[in-house]
């Protein structure tokens, strides 16, 4: 899968009504694919319990949710590239 968002004009207008109305697939549903056809789910480990101390440490509060879990574990599972999960990322948060 090669993503091409070439700039963040390009990334919101993935989100626009008139493409979901016709019946695009969400940015979600193809994150939810990607790592369906891939076998890949999300699994916690040793660095997502240190970076949520730290986190909170410093006073943040930042929960990923689901989708933004499955784009790091694809990302970690080789799936994705760091640009895609990145531009993957951007396209998800503007549809939200």
């Amino acid at each position: 899968m090669v993503l091409s968002l070439r700039n963040r004009k390009e990334a919101m207008s993935v989100a626009s009504p008139v493409r979901q109305a016709v019946g695009v697939q969400s940015t979600a549903d193809k994150i939810r694919g990607l790592a369906r056809e891939n076998g890949v789910t999300y699994e916690p480990g040793p660095r997502d319990a240190w970076a949520n101390k730290v986190t909170e440490l410093a006073g943040d509060s930042v929960q990923l949710d689901d989708i933004e879990n499955l784009i790091l574990a694809l990302e970690r599972a080789k799936v994705l590239t760091g640009t895609e999960a990145t531009k993957l990322h951007i396209a998800y948060y503007h549809e939200k």
